[in-house]
């Protein structure tokens, strides 16, 4: 899966680690949650995720179809890997 939107959004500095060292444990939480992802996603195979609802924790006043969902979850953690490749590229 590939975006469609290539508009790039600015990160808060909180959450930006531009300039710091990325603990081993937030690459250890990144490696559990994408293995969470590929579960879900194995999961939702007897299920209609055109048709199927379910509130995202984010943002629960709203339901997302479960295969908008997924595919967000998919790409948010593919725009993670290009930045930590542009990392190692920008180190090497």
């Amino acid at each position: 899966v590939m975006a469609s939107n290539s508009k790039r959004y600015k990160t808060a500095k909180k959450y930006n680690p531009l300039g710091q060292a990325v603990p081993a444990t937030a690459v250890k939480s990144f490696i559990i949650n994408g293995e969470k992802i590929l579960r879900l996603i194995q999961m939702s195979r007897d299920v209609d995720v055109n048709a199927t609802k379910v509130r995202f924790a984010i943002i629960p006043l709203f339901k997302f179809r479960l295969a908008n969902l997924l595919e967000f979850m998919v790409l948010h953690a593919q725009k993670h890997i290009a930045q930590a490749r542009q990392l190692l590229n920008d180190f090497q």
